[in-house]
């Protein structure tokens, strides 16, 4: 089976919008860097379940739509690593803003056959930050740049 196969489906969107959402939030754009750094950490380091719950607070999905996001995401991780091995490196590629409403952060998670763009998108919808997507996908492409 290749990456694209396996991969191609699992672009995922993975937390909705709410308009009325019970999550936590985060004060500013550098605690929501440091979250998206946490989360991707955990990535790496091969602990995806523990990545998910370091963003449950804060995202505006209710606890039993994240629960059924989880473990789909968990179980599309780990086909992942059925094809590609464990997590060996990540690389922050870039942070993204729309004004002071969306924030998302952008990681290449590398493993042995191939790597993998990890984003995490923040929103706010009047003060205090909430996680309205994780997704991820093996096009790379929007982030080449030209070399001299």
């Amino acid at each position: 089976m290749t990456i694209k196969k396996i991969i191609a489906p699992l672009i995922m969107l993975l937390f909705i919008y709410a308009q009325s959402s019970g999550a936590e939030t985060l004060k500013d754009s550098a605690q929501v860097a440091n979250y998206s750094q946490k989360f991707i950490t955990l990535i790496e380091s091969d602990k995806a379940a523990d990545a998910y719950d370091v963003l449950s607070p804060f995202v505006t999905a209710s606890s039993q739509e994240f629960d059924g996001i989880k473990s789909k995401a968990l179980s599309n991780i780990e086909m992942i690593k059925a094809e590609l091995g464990k997590p060996l490196s990540s690389q922050f590629l870039k942070r993204e803003s729309v004004a002071d409403h969306f924030e998302r952060h952008s990681y290449l998670v590398k493993y042995r056959k191939a790597a993998i763009v990890w984003q995490v998108t923040w929103y706010q919808p009047d003060s205090g930050w909430q996680v309205i997507a994780v997704n991820f996908s093996a096009n790379v492409d929007p982030f080449y740049t030209v070399k001299p």
